[in-house]
């Protein structure tokens, strides 16, 4: 697969799960930065230093529907240099600020996906191959087929097989990346991994780990395309097997089975 193709995926991956805010194991929130709101010069609210915090927040709120409002906002408001209180009403400022929905310019399914081509052209043209240090030593001492491409907060994995069969190789490929986000210390590094499967040099699948914060830790989102069907139902059995737990439909499908049993929705 080429850099750029999977740049794109990863970003639409990104998008897609949310990673700006997120839970760790423990359940205490992690914020994605540690900032202070402000005005502009004309005190205007509506500033790019403000809009992240505003979405961070709203994400963080989201993404946790089992908690209130009220005890998400009292958790995170430190990182931002106010109180519960002061958050919450910069929350309200801010969306009261916002210009009227019909006032707001539509940005087009081409305008979009230009900016994501763009976004993608620049994580690519920043990618390092990565073939000496302690990554390296770490993952080629479990395997050492595999090339390494730093992507910023990801990490790119591609293991590259020879073909013996579908399902041998299938079990190959999940053994392979179990063993790496569990002995390889990734997250002192990392936050995402994106992790492809190669057999005899043809492209078969990838799938990506997001939210990485160790072994026990992470949100995994299960391979969107298998290249070959003699490959497809091992891949996706395999995958249910190793992380289904993790998966991020499966996660929040369990949220909204909590929320359903909290307040008695069928």
């Amino acid at each position: 697969m080429k850099l750029k193709s999977l740049c794109i995926m990863l970003l639409l991956l990104f998008l897609l799960v949310g990673c700006s805010g997120s839970t760790a194991d423990d359940g205490t929130i992690v914020a994605a930065t540690e900032l202070e709101t402000n005005s502009d010069p004309e005190g205007n609210i509506l500033n790019e230093k403000n809009a992240e915090i505003y979405n961070e927040v709203l994400d963080i709120i989201i993404t946790n529907p089992v908690r209130s409002e009220e005890s998400l906002l009292e958790e995170i408001a430190s990182n931002y240099g106010m109180t519960a209180e002061q958050l919450k009403q910069f929350l309200n400022d801010y969306k009261e600020a916002l210009p009227a929905p019909d006032s707001t310019p539509s940005v087009s399914y081409d305008d979009r996906m230009s900016e994501l081509d763009a976004e993608a052209e620049l994580m690519a043209a920043n990618a390092k191959s990565i073939e000496s240090g302690d990554i390296y030593n770490a993952v080629t001492s479990i395997y050492e087929n595999v090339k390494l491409v730093d992507m910023g907060g990801t990490l790119s994995v591609d293991f590259y097989l020879n073909s013996v069969s579908p399902q041998t190789d299938s079990e190959a490929f999940f053994y392979l990346v179990k063993r790496l986000i569990t002995e390889c210390n990734l997250e002192s590094e990392y936050d995402s991994l994106s992790f492809s499967m190669h057999v005899d040099d043809s492209f078969v699948t990838m799938f990506s780990v997001l939210r990485y914060y160790g072994p026990d830790s992470y949100t995994s989102v299960e391979p969107l395309l298998v290249m070959d069907d003699n490959y497809e139902e091992y891949i996706f059995n395999l995958y249910n097997d190793y992380f289904l737990s993790n998966d991020a439909n499966y996660k929040f499908s369990q949220e909204l089975q909590i929320i359903s049993e909290k307040y008695g929705i069928e």
